[in-house]
């Protein structure tokens, strides 16, 4: 699983993130304490909010998508849930 760091304001609780995914338009399901939902290319995404991040676990990709057009969805989609872009995330990641 992939952690990703939460701006202030967005939220960060079980139900603000499946709130903010419904209202992104994607179909939500939870499974135990996960949150799972699905974008275009990749078939299923879970979600563990904890405390000042998200907790991510990307399934397969389709296999007839387009890779580039795919990971700029994804990116989108965690930005608008995290509030940071893949060009912040990536700084934040490398900052000691």
């Amino acid at each position: 699983m992939r952690d990703y760091p939460v701006k202030r304001g967005f939220p960060t609780d079980y139900e603000g993130v499946k709130a903010k995914i419904s209202q992104l338009g994607y179909e939500v399901k939870t499974e135990g304490d996960l949150i799972v939902t699905s974008i275009p290319g990749i078939s299923r995404i879970e979600i563990k909010p904890d405390k000042k991040k998200l907790l991510v676990n990307t399934g397969d990709y389709d296999s007839g998508a387009d890779k580039l057009s795919v990971i700029k969805e994804y990116n989108d989609f965690i930005e608008k849930l995290t509030g940071y872009s893949a060009k912040e995330r990536k700084k934040l990641m490398t900052k000691d």
